[in-house]
């Protein structure tokens, strides 16, 4: 399956493809541990943290949809150089990995720069898809 495109609340361009179980992958820690292996092999791209998203939601008392399972952010930096202190507020990057029962949902949202959108796609098309 290939990458779909939609816009996030009317403005945010978001990428994001699905991964239906079974795929070969044990939960959202696998494909972390996937798009762990990318971020090392790319010589710009460093890792900043992996954020378990849905436990601060649950920390806070915050509302659920039902069926998510797990849910993680990693978070990154793709950069060589800044050309303008306005651009600090779109870094660093994030890719987002959601768990339900029957599927992954693997999305980032799109960066202005064409390269960085390309290193993200062929990340995510190195993932075992299967069609849920």
């Amino acid at each position: 399956m290939a990458l779909q495109k939609q816009l996030v609340a009317g403005i945010y361009p978001v990428q994001s493809i699905e991964l239906g179980k079974p795929c070969g992958l044990a939960d959202a820690d696998a494909v972390v541990e996937i798009l762990l292996r990318c971020i090392e092999d790319h010589p710009k791209a460093r890792l900043i943290t992996i954020f378990d998203y849905l436990q601060h939601i649950w920390e806070l008392g915050g509302e659920i949809p039902d069926g998510f399972i797990a849910v993680r952010n990693i978070v990154f930096c793709l950069d060589s150089g800044l050309d303008a202190p306005e651009l600090v507020a779109l870094r660093p990057r994030a890719i987002g990995v959601t768990e339900f029962e029957d599927r992954f949902v693997v999305s980032y949202m799109e960066s202005p720069l064409a390269e960085y959108n390309a290193t993200l796609a062929t990340w995510l098309s190195g993932l075992p898809v299967i069609n849920p």
